[in-house]
């Protein structure tokens, strides 16, 4: 094997190399990426719970965004939609206004 690497020559090295790189990358994210890790077990259920029984709340924003990274999407879908209902009052608000005068 290591007459074959030789013959090979000096840019064989480079592909091994990156081969060793691109092994640890995959491992790194393998670990990084587990599911429990990204999406914890009744996170959804638990979110949807509480978002119909409280509403959106800053607090719950926040613990929502640091639990995990479906927390940070949800949170960030909750915030988003926090605004949207906010600019659909002040334009129906707007509106009416314009209407009666």
């Amino acid at each position: 094997m290591l007459a074959i690497i030789e013959a090979a020559g000096w840019p064989i090295w480079l592909i091994i190399a990156a081969s060793i790189a691109t092994v640890t990358i995959i491992i790194e994210r393998l670990l990084s990426l587990r599911k429990t890790l990204v999406l914890p077990q009744g996170t959804l259920a638990k979110v949807v719970q509480e978002y119909r029984s409280q509403g959106v709340t800053a607090e719950s924003l926040n613990k929502l965004s640091a639990s995990s990274p479906l927390g940070k999407v949800l949170a960030a879908g909750f915030e988003k939609r926090k605004k949207l209902t906010r600019n659909h009052e002040r334009i129906n608000r707007r509106n009416r206004q314009r209407r009666c005068s």
